[in-house]
C-alpha cells in the first residue's frame, strides 16, 4: 500500500463502530414494533369465554368441486296440479294463493250435471243392492245377485274416477241427495303457488285450477359441460351460494340427455328449504363435489380473516394465551375448508375465535396483557 492510499483509508477505519449501530438500530426497532403490533395476549378466562380452539396445520385431502350456475326449481316430486276430472262450474274456492294447505283439505267446490246423473245412478244401484243382498241367494237367483252387485260396484267406481273420495261417497249414501256438487281435496301438504280461476267460472275437464307444492325441499338445476358432469355421482355432496350465504345439499339426478341448444348436461341438487329462505326462479352458484384433491395444507374457512391492509391471514399460537396474526396466501377453497400457503406443517393455528382476536387487535391502544 502506498502512502496516499494509507492517508485516505485511515480516517475511515478510525470512525467509531457506534455510528454504524446507530444507523441500523432504528430499522430493527420498527420491525419489532410491527411484529408486536400483530400479537394478542389473552388471559385464560378470556380464552375459555370465547371457546378459542387451536389445531395443528396438517395435510388433508379436500373435496374437488365443480362450479356451475344453477336455478332453483320446484321439487316436482312434491308438487301437484289440481284439475277437475269432469267439466263443471266452480261453486266456491276454499283457499287462496300463498296459503298453506294440509293433506285432504278442501280446495274447491264444483257442480256438474254429469256428476249429478252419476250420483243418482249410484243412489238407485245402492238401494237395489242393499235389497237384493238382504233377500240373499236363497230367494234371488245367482245371476240377479251378481248383476246387481256388479252394477253397484261399477256405479261406485265411476264416481271415484270422476273425483269423489271414498268419504264423499259414504256421505252421499247417507244424504241421498244427487245435487251434482263435490269437493276437490288437496293430495299433499304444501303451499298454493298458483290459482288461475274465478268463482262461477265453467271449466273443462283437465283445466289447471291450482298448483300446490311442498317447498320444504327444492331442486337446483345446474347446467354444465358433459366432460364435467361425467365426474359427478348421484349422492355426492353439493352446496349452493346465494346472496353470500351457503346451503348444503346433495346430487340427486344427472340428466342422461344433452341439451341440443346449449350442449350442456343438467345436474339436479336437492336442497333443504325448511325455513322457506329459497324460492323457485332464483339463480345461484353451485359447487358440486367430484372426488378428493391431493393432500394440501388447509384450515377451516372461519380461521381465515383479512388484515387491516386487506391481506389474508390466520392467527398462530406463539404459546398458550399468546397469538400472532400471520399473513398467508389462499390457494383454493373447497366446502368449508381453505387450502393455504405461507406456513409450515405443524404450526398451531387458531380455528375458532379468530374474529374475537381480530377485534381485540383492532382496538385502539390495545393492552397486550388483555386488560
Amino acid at each position: 500500500m502506498n502512502n496516499l492510499e494509507a492517508i485516505i483509508l485511515l480516517p475511515i477505519l478510525a470512525l467509531p463502530t457506534s455510528l454504524f449501530a446507530q444507523s441500523i438500530a432504528p430499522e430493527n426497532h420498527e420491525d419489532e414494533a410491527e411484529e408486536s403490533a400483530n400479537i394478542v395476549v389473552l388471559e385464560k378466562k378470556a380464552s375459555e369465554n370465547i371457546d378459542l380452539q387451536v389445531s395443528k396445520l396438517q395435510l388433508q385431502a379436500l373435496p374437488r368441486e365443480i362450479i356451475a350456475l344453477g336455478e332453483i326449481k320446484l321439487n316436482r316430486y312434491q308438487s301437484a296440479i289440481i284439475a277437475p276430472r269432469i267439466s263443471g262450474q266452480v261453486v266456491k274456492r276454499h283457499v287462496k294463493m300463498g296459503e298453506h294447505v294440509t293433506l285432504g283439505q278442501p280446495l274447491i267446490t264444483l257442480s256438474s250435471i254429469d256428476m249429478a246423473e252419476e250420483q243418482k245412478e249410484f243412489i238407485l244401484s245402492n238401494k237395489e243392492w242393499q235389497r237384493v243382498k238382504a233377500l240373499g241367494k236363497k230367494v234371488v237367483s245367482d245371476k240377479r245377485f251378481i248383476e246387481t252387485q256388479s252394477e253397484w260396484k261399477f256405479s261406485q267406481s265411476k264416481l271415484l274416477a270422476m273425483g269423489l273420495t271414498q268419504t264423499q261417497l259414504e256421505q252421499l249414501k247417507q244424504s241421498q241427495q244427487p245435487n251434482g256438487e263435490y269437493q276437490i281435496l288437496s293430495s299433499l301438504e304444501g303451499t298454493v303457488i298458483n290459482d288461475d280461476f274465478l268463482e262461477g267460472e265453467y271449466v273443462e275437464a283437465g283445466t289447471q285450477l291450482l298448483t300446490i307444492s311442498n317447498e320444504s325441499e327444492l331442486w337446483v338445476e345446474a347446467a354444465m359441460a358433459p366432460a364435467k358432469a361425467v365426474q359427478l355421482s348421484i349422492g355426492n355432496d353439493a352446496r349452493i351460494e346465494i346472496d353470500g350465504a351457503f346451503k348444503n345439499g346433495s346430487i340427486s339426478q344427472i340428466d342422461h340427455q344433452i341439451n341440443e341448444t346449449t350442449r350442456t348436461q343438467m345436474v339436479r341438487i336437492n336442497i333443504s328449504n325448511v325455513e322457506d329462505e329459497l324460492h323457485p326462479g332464483q339463480f345461484v352458484t353451485s359447487y358440486l363435489t367430484a372426488g378428493l384433491s391431493e393432500p394440501t395444507l388447509a384450515v377451516p374457512e372461519k380461521a381465515v380473516i383479512r388484515t387491516a391492509d386487506g391481506d389474508w391471514s390466520v392467527f398462530t399460537e406463539i404459546e398458550p394465551g399468546k397469538y400472532q396474526q400471520t399473513e398467508i396466501e389462499i390457494v383454493n377453497r373447497a366446502g368449508n375448508q381453505v387450502a393455504i400457503s405461507g406456513l409450515p406443517a405443524g404450526t398451531n393455528v387458531v380455528t375458532n375465535g379468530t374474529f374475537y382476536l381480530a377485534a381485540e387487535l383492532a382496538k385502539g391502544g390495545f393492552d397486550a396483557h388483555g386488560h
